[in-house]
Formats: C-alpha cells, structure tokens, sequence
C-alpha cells in the first residue's frame, strides 16, 4: 500500500510539473507563484567538469563549521569558468552534528563542485513582496548552544551577513526591504525573543500555518500532506549535511525538515517536518535541517505594465437589425503584460464605434488599460438578411497536442455569408462566435461557427504527442492523464 501510494504522489507531482509547463503564465503575481531573484550554489556538476574546475587555481575558505580530530571540517572556494560560477566544498571531515548515512553521497576527503543557478521563490504576498524560497538552500543550525533567543541567534547572523552578501547583487541586496518580526514563543512569553528587524529572515510558525500564504492552517496535529510545506534540498545544501528522507518507499522521499524562527522552549524551536507538519521541538543545536530563507523585496505588481490587448471571446451577439443597441455581453479579452504574462479579462473595458443606422460591416474599438483592439458585428435589413454561412477557408492550424494546446488558432480561416440577394461576402471570423473547441480529451472537434444566426462547420484533431503517449503507457497515464 505504502509503496502505491508513492508511486501516486510521484505522478501527482509529474503531473503538475507537465501542467506548469503547459500553463499561461499569470498576468500578475499572485500567491502561489513564482518569481526568481539572487542567486546561490545548487545543483552538483559532472565529474568531468568537476575535474577540470579542480586544476583552477584559487584559495580555500574556512566555513568556520568548528574542527574534528584537529581538522578544520569544511572549506570552500567560488571559481568562474566558461562564463558560469561555481562553488567547490572540500569535506575534510564530518562537520559536528552531522551523522553521515550511506544514501548521503557526499563523503569526507572529497571536493564536489556546484553551479550557482538563480534563486526561485514562491510568493506569499504579492504586494508586500513576500516571497519564501522554493527550496531549502542550505544546512544551519537555529544556534550554538541550547538557547531558541532567534533574536541572537547564530542563524539570524548567518541569514542578514553570510547569506545576504553570497546570494544577492548590490543592486538585489539595496531592492530587499527591513522587516519587523514577531518572535513571541509559541508555548510561553517566557521564552519570548525580542523583535527583530531583519533583511532576510526564517518564517514564524502562524506564517507557516497562515492559509492567506497558501499553506494549511492546521500543523503536527494534521494528517494530510501540506504540498506547499513540503520542500526538497538543493544538491549544495545536502553536502553541506542536510538531512533527508532516502526511503524509497516513503511517500516523502527526497523531503527535509526545515527551521522556523519561533522559539518554543529554551532549547528547542519550531520546524516544518519532512511530511510537512509544523512541530515545535526541534533542538536548536541540529546542524542538519534546512534553511528557507524569506524576504520582503515590495510590491511585485507595481513595475508590471500592459502591453497589448486582443479580443479573445465575441459578444454573444454580433449580428443586429437596424436600431438595435449594442451589447458587450460574452465579450472577453486576452491582456498582455510587459514581463510576458497574460490575463484573461472580463470586465472593466469600453466599447466604441457601434451604429446601427445602416446596414453593413460596423467596426468596434474595446479599449482596458488605455490599450485597444477592433472586432466586427453586422447591421442587417430585410434585404439584406444573412440566409447562410460557409467555410471557405480551413484555418492553418488543424492538428493540435493534447492539453498543451489550449486555444484554437483560426489563422488562415476564410468565412463567407450568403445574403437573401443571393449575394456573397466574406466576414471576418472575429465577427463570429466559435465553438466546440476544448484541448482535452484527444480526438476530433467539431467546431461550430455561428453568423447572424446560420452557423457552419469545421473539424481539427486533438492528439498526444510521443512524450505523452509515455505518460499514458508507462506511468499508468491512461488512469489519470
């Protein structure tokens, strides 16, 4: 049982990778996304690289993690080759704290290399800036002795000097706002530390535990799984000792525990497990958790501007006799904003340009954001009633991939409406409203188009494509996918 539901979480978590991969991108930040800022040592190199990195001349740095059997336990050096940083670790010995398992590649009397990669975060409040690293970066014990004061702690020191001067540019570290933080106990006021006011900082259990930061409000108590709370370590932060499950038959493989900055009891602090509970007995002394650093950089939304604006659903109704009113209802619009990102609005636009006093093609301009976008609607008489429409053009675009298409591309489609006269005259396809397309299930559509009232046919296909036919076959996709 144990191990299918591994196999389950596993997919679950393949899934949602392949679905952000697919997804538009929000046309603003909300909680839950993800932003990228600063950078730090993550992902282990290659052997091969590892090697030529070695014969690169620099000098090695003490971390100043103490000393074992008269040696200084780990040292390290950042070197650049080929336009890319790295970090070496030279492990002379076990750092104290940190018990060495056999599932722990990183072993005494080797140097490993890692690559400096951007820092993501995932955002907790889009208009304070509050973002909380994705990741756990690093391995830190909350302090040096058996004392949970977060206010003189060693990991406060380590986060607002040796974190803050690795991980961000001047520019990055001067964007970084000062924080005021609560770290009350969350067992007695006698264990109260003072406020802090802090760059960078560890979050508190009730963060932890806030639902307006996307996380469950329930903590040790709970049996369910907090997908937001659940953080894996880079590759630097296991050699620096983190500890993390390697049972391959858990549900939590590959998932650390990591600190949170409320004391509990004099010895002990408030941690997030690596089955995502919030605890509070952590000792403080562990030099095995996790490090996820938080910041406060200001409002993520404020620099975003829109771009561009484009009619992405018609009105309901496009066609109208002669003195109708003009409705916008159905209409809906595709925003594009200057970091790339898209939102679909339904609201809060103008329409201009609409006359039904005479028969034929009438322009109208929606403008949202100071930006605009034309479409088109018919004025029709007894004379010059539509009496039918017809494909005369297919659109380029006939074949499109499972899920990952998710809008119907009409480039190239040709429309033509037949009036009582007998007469012809094409009709821009915006002017019409399209349906019967959706990206799933995979298969053929019959898609619908609808003109002053006749409508007409086409058909395109939905199909998987070779990496989804994997998923399907090989990942028991056809379950779930």
């Amino acid at each position: 049982m144990k191990r299918t539901l591994c196999i389950l979480l596993s997919l679950m978590l393949a899934l949602t990778g392949l679905l952000s991969l697919s997804m538009t991108s929000s046309a603003v930040y909300k909680v839950g996304s993800t932003y990228t800022f600063g950078s730090y040592p993550q992902t282990e190199v290659t052997s091969t690289l590892g090697s030529k990195l070695n014969a690169l001349s620099g000098a090695w740095t003490s971390y100043k993690y103490g000393t074992v059997n008269g040696h200084d336990c780990m040292q390290y050096k950042d070197v650049t080759y080929n336009g890319a940083k790295y970090r070496g670790v030279s492990i002379v010995e076990y750092r104290p704290g940190f018990v060495n398992h056999e599932d722990i590649p990183y072993l005494k009397g080797n140097v490993y290399w890692f690559k400096w990669e951007p820092l993501k975060w995932r955002v907790l409040d889009p208009s304070a800036g509050f973002i909380l690293c994705e990741s756990i970066v690093d391995s830190q014990p909350f302090h040096s002795n058996l004392n949970s004061d977060y206010a003189n702690s060693i990991i406060r020191t380590w986060l607002n000097q040796t974190f803050l001067n690795t991980a961000f540019s001047s520019d990055e570290k001067a964007a970084i706002q000062t924080t005021s933080l609560d770290n009350t106990s969350a067992l007695s006021s006698l264990y109260d530390s003072s406020t802090t006011n802090d760059k960078v900082f560890l979050l508190s259990y009730a963060e932890a535990t806030n639902s307006a930061y996307g996380f469950r409000s329930e903590d040790f108590y709970t049996t369910d799984t907090d997908f937001n709370r659940l953080k894996e370590g880079s590759d630097y932060a296991k050699c620096q000792g983190l500890w993390y499950c390697y049972d391959a038959y858990s549900l939590y493989e590959n998932f650390s525990y990591w600190w949170l900055r409320t004391p509990y009891s004099p010895a002990y602090a408030c941690g997030v497990e690596y089955d995502s509970r919030v605890f509070t007995n952590e000792l403080v002394t562990h030099t095995n958790y996790g490090v996820c650093p938080a910041i406060k950089i200001g409002n993520l939304n404020g620099s975003v501007t829109l771009n561009s604006i484009a009619v992405k659903t018609m009105p309901a109704k496009t066609y109208y006799a002669l003195g109708e009113s003009f409705s916008d209802s159905g209409l809906t619009l595709t925003a594009t904003y200057s970091d790339g990102s898209t939102e679909t609005i339904t609201s809060g636009f103008t329409c201009t340009g609409f006359s039904s006093a005479a028969p034929g093609t009438v322009s109208v301009t929606v403008t949202y954001g100071g930006k605009t976008a034309t479409f088109y609607v018919s004025i029709g008489a007894s004379s010059s009633a539509v009496t039918g429409i017809s494909v005369k053009n297919m659109p380029n675009k006939t074949v499109y991939t499972y899920r990952n298409d998710k809008d119907l591309d009409l480039t190239g489609l040709e429309i033509v409406a037949t009036y009582a006269d007998n007469s012809e005259s094409p009709v821009d396809p915006s002017a019409c409203t399209i349906t019967g397309y959706s990206a799933k299930p995979a298969g053929d559509k019959m898609i619908t188009v609808e003109y002053a009232g006749q409508t007409a046919q086409f058909k395109v296909t939905v199909k998987y494509v070779w990496w989804q036919w994997l998923i399907r076959i090989f990942l028991l996709g056809f379950i779930w996918y």
